[in-house]
């Protein structure tokens, strides 16, 4: 078998040594792994702290005028001359939260119990079985 010769260009570039390349490569992964791990704890702390500041506070979380529209359309599809005095429509939004906390509250107790941090669909089915509401699934 027939070698042939190959031709040598004396266009060389000369190209960076890999083994630069992987000096910082190793070098500048600690401390990508420091400033995600920083980033991931700044996260969970400032998450935390928002809770506390929600769960502080006595103001309602569902924005009024939202709730109002939704309390209004429901009453037009029950009947077309319903008025609502603006107490009425505040009760109505209080007893809402009140409830969806107590829901939620007692979602996250059956998640906890799973051991799971995540609430899910069948938590909040097995609540509305104990407290024995009309359930769909």
């Amino acid at each position: 078998m027939a070698r042939t010769v190959e031709k040598i260009s004396s266009d060389k570039k000369t190209k960076p040594k890999p083994s630069a390349k992987k000096k910082t490569y190793m070098s500048a992964s600690p401390s990508i792994a420091k400033t995600k791990k920083l980033l991931k704890i700044s996260q969970i702390t400032r998450i935390q702290k928002e809770i506390n500041n929600l769960q502080k506070t006595t103001n309602l979380l569902i924005p009024k005028k939202p709730f109002e529209r939704l309390v209004r359309e429901i009453g037009e599809g029950m009947h077309s001359d319903l008025r609502f005095q603006p107490d009425a429509i505040g009760a109505l939004q209080e007893a809402t939260e009140a409830y969806i906390t107590e829901c939620f509250t007692k979602v996250n107790m059956c998640a906890i119990n799973s051991n799971r941090a995540t609430i899910k669909y069948k938590d909040f089915v097995l609540v509305k079985m104990i407290k024995d509401e009309d359930v769909k699934i």
